[in-house]
């Protein structure tokens, strides 16, 4: 039976409904509702269009629209529930380990990388690396499409576990190692808050935390959860859709490039984020095969 037609509770559906749970404790713990901010309004603009392209790939097969529903909505909710996540980690009594990701960049690599891009800061490259911060909305349901639409079912299914299991237990890291982004805690932004706030407005408008300052940052910086999904991204894409892979990999590039420029991650977050997306790019598909208990290929190759 294949994996997308089994009507059997998935994977990436049981977490969804034990992390609908844990949202749902903290909100009547913390006395907050659960609502939809800006980012969550970027990534349904960006699930709408897939959602498009997905029904279009669909059109023909016997219930289709129902079939497609349940195979994107798991990633749907999770986009919804991990940022009302983050949201609370303002609220938990965590103890902060921003000074510990400091000083692990300091022992590392000698100095703070995010920095060393102070004499690139201009009005371009703001814009572009705004840009390629954003594609993480768009990179994941792309490929996803692609696979769906050649039919890669089992691919399919694997891509969107190893996605969904990269941010809830990213959330994890969040919560053990709580990391500020370093223009939370290092002064000399003043130029490149200004170009967030002018020339770079429209794109920049995702990375609201400049135009709140530091106290919006929730700590959600440990793993670096948009290397991780870029990286997870690029390695399934990779196997299964190798020319989707050559159009992203500037984007994923740029995106980690970002990370630095924008002083949103110290490199220790990325530098943890390589073994955490392998070992999700190594689970998802060992975690399906258990669960429908039946003999997957780890690594599929689409048909010739």
């Amino acid at each position: 039976m294949a994996l997308t037609r089994s009507r059997r509770l998935r994977p990436e559906e049981a977490v969804l409904i034990v992390f609908t749970l844990v949202l749902a404790a903290l909100a009547v713990m913390f006395h907050r509702t659960v609502h939809f901010h800006y980012r969550t309004f970027y990534g349904f603009a960006g699930l709408a269009v897939v959602g498009a392209l997905v029904m279009w790939a669909r059109e023909g097969r016997a219930g289709g629209g129902w079939r497609t529903a349940r195979d994107f909505a798991p990633f749907v909710g999770c986009v919804l529930i991990y940022e009302n996540l983050n949201e609370f980690l303002r609220d938990l009594p965590l103890v902060d380990r921003t000074g510990w990701a400091l000083e692990m960049d300091l022992r590392l690599f000698g100095g703070v990388p995010a920095y060393w891009l102070d004499g690139w800061i201009n009005d371009g490259m703001t814009m572009l690396m705004a840009v390629c911060y954003s594609a993480h909305y768009f990179m994941a349901p792309l490929l996803a499409v692609a696979l769906y639409r050649q039919r890669q079912e089992v691919a399919f299914r694997n891509f969107m576990v190893a996605v969904m299991l990269t941010l809830y237990f990213g959330f994890g890291g969040y919560m053990l190692v709580p990391v500020s982004p370093p223009f939370a805690v290092i002064g000399n932004n003043a130029q490149l808050h200004e170009q967030l706030r002018t020339d770079g407005a429209l794109m920049t408008a995702l990375l609201h935390a400049y135009s709140s300052g530091p106290l919006r940052s929730p700590r959600d910086c440990f793993p670096s959860l948009h290397t991780a999904v870029t990286l997870v991204t690029l390695a399934f894409a990779w196997h299964h859709v190798r020319l989707l892979f050559w159009l992203l990999l500037p984007f994923g590039t740029g995106l980690v490039l970002a990370t630095q420029y924008l002083r949103l991650h110290f490199a220790v977050d990325l530098v943890a984020a390589v073994p955490f997306a392998a070992f999700m790019v190594w689970w998802a598909p060992r975690l399906n095969a258990w669960w429908f208990r039946e003999r997957v290929a780890i690594c599929p190759r689409p048909p010739a």
